[in-house]
């Protein structure tokens, strides 16, 4: 690997790192609730009683929420990561973690 893309890759790890390791609070659910509901509700069912999403192969955000293997560091990587099945979507940090907390609010206790 280049020595170039390993260290682009280590400081946008860090960034990221840095960006969730110290807060107690993801981000802003109602800002995240507002952009799931302009960007990821055309194929996402985002409110939390909505069991299926308008696009079969999108998961409900219920569901994302209900998986434990989904903390804030798996979501921000997936946010990151390309999917055969996902549009090319680019989300700043602060919509991320917002994106986040909403996600993450739906968890039932």
């Amino acid at each position: 690997m280049d020595i170039l893309v390993c260290v682009a890759l280590a400081g946008g790890i860090l960034a990221l790192l840095t960006t969730l390791g110290g807060a107690q609070e993801v981000g802003s659910r109602s800002a995240g609730y507002d952009l799931a509901r302009s960007e990821c509700s055309a194929c996402h069912a985002i409110e939390p009683d909505a069991p299926v999403s308008p696009n079969p192969d999108a998961p409900p955000f219920s569901e994302v929420a209900a998986n434990p293997q989904m903390t804030e560091m798996a979501l921000a990587v997936w946010f990151r990561s390309p999917h055969e099945t996902m549009p090319n979507f680019v989300i700043a940090p602060d919509e991320s973690s917002d994106l986040i907390a909403y996600i993450l609010g739906l968890r039932t206790p």
